[in-house]
């Protein structure tokens, strides 16, 4: 349903509180850029419109004008966001979605803002047309849903991104690598396979170090040398998974995720509706209740071991926080 025609559904959702709540989530979790640019002109003209009584279907004249600066665009309005439009609504959002339905779930709203386009019939006098699109929250997303905390020793985190895969592992790992059927069997396979070659090879090197006669150093030393990186790379492998497994979140590895990608997890989780375990790439994030400064997942490395926490960008020695991935809460460490 759309702002537009749904008068009833306004009063009810409180559209203001709707574009309030996503242009906080934009200050906090946001980024630079014209495709972000575009959004907050979009949420400043909507806003005003309401004021006003107007009509909430934005031309692409006022949008650029807007998310520009004031500036005219010496080409046309429409050619001028075409490309940041489509950044923004096919891969921004899309990849931010489930963080953006969790922030509005925090804040006790049912329903979420889409940016959506009416394209243009053609001429002069037919611009295209912009305005936001109301969306409910999907049901997993709507449990548990609570007023955001207020307390300077509690935080609350939100799924920020759906980082990328690496291009090689990209098939496998977007939209989340489900363990059932031949996935499942192919991931129980490398596995073993791996294990095997690792077992091969230190057997074959046992074999050519005692039963060999005759042994040059610079075979003894080749064999070490060669059995040693075959172990080491089928281990680096190998060892993420059954880390996985184990503790259900860990860092991912580099090799993994796309060069643009930080900070990003591995995580192992069930399937809505199921007990179907689907393993996926997330960035968990939250808003520091002390300073209001950026909070992001790390591992707590020696000070606190085999676990991730918060650090506020702003003060990460002093503002760090725990991290339970299932309520996605946290406490003040110290």
């Amino acid at each position: 349903m759309t702002l537009q025609n749904q008068a009833d559904a306004t009063e009810d959702l409180n559209l203001r509180e709707l574009l309030l709540c996503l242009s906080e989530y934009i200050q906090r979790h946001g980024a630079s850029g014209k495709p972000f640019d575009v959004l907050r002109g979009l949420i400043t003209l909507t806003l005003e419109r309401i004021e006003k009584g107007e009509d909430l279907k934005i031309s692409s004249t006022s949008l650029q004008v807007e998310a520009d600066g004031g500036v005219v665009t010496e080409k046309s309005p429409g050619s001028a966001l075409s490309g940041p439009w489509k950044t923004l609504t096919e891969r921004t959002l899309v990849d931010r979605e489930q963080g953006l339905q969790k922030f509005f779930s925090q804040h006790g709203l049912s329903h979420y803002l889409w940016p959506v386009k009416d394209k243009s019939a053609g001429g002069a006098g037919n611009p295209s047309m912009y305005y936001f699109e109301m969306r409910p929250i999907s049901s997993e997303e709507d449990v548990g849903t609570t007023e955001p905390t207020h307390s300077s020793t509690m935080i609350s985190y939100i799924p920020e991104i759906t980082p990328r895969p690496a291009w090689w592992i990209k098939k496998l790992l977007e939209g989340g690598y489900s363990l059932e059927g031949w996935r499942r069997w192919l991931l129980v396979g490398f596995g073993l396979t791996s294990f095997l070659i690792i077992v091969m090879f230190i057997a074959m090197a046992w074999i050519v170090l005692v039963y060999s006669d005759n042994l040059s150093l610079q075979t003894i030393v080749t064999t070490i040398l060669s059995t040693s990186l075959v172990v080491w790379v089928c281990y680096s492998l190998i060892s993420p998974l059954v880390r996985l497994l184990d503790w259900r979140i860990i860092k991912a590895p580099e090799s993994m995720v796309s060069l643009r990608e930080h900070n990003v997890l591995m995580e192992l989780v069930k399937e809505a509706g199921g007990n179907t375990k689907r393993i996926r790439l997330v960035r968990y994030a939250g808003i520091c209740p002390i300073c209001s400064g950026k909070v992001e997942i790390l591992e707590g490395k020696k000070e606190f071991p085999n676990r991730f926490v918060g650090r506020c960008e702003e003060s990460p020695a002093e503002h760090v926080f725990s991290f339970d991935r299932v309520t996605l809460k946290g406490e003040l460490l110290r």
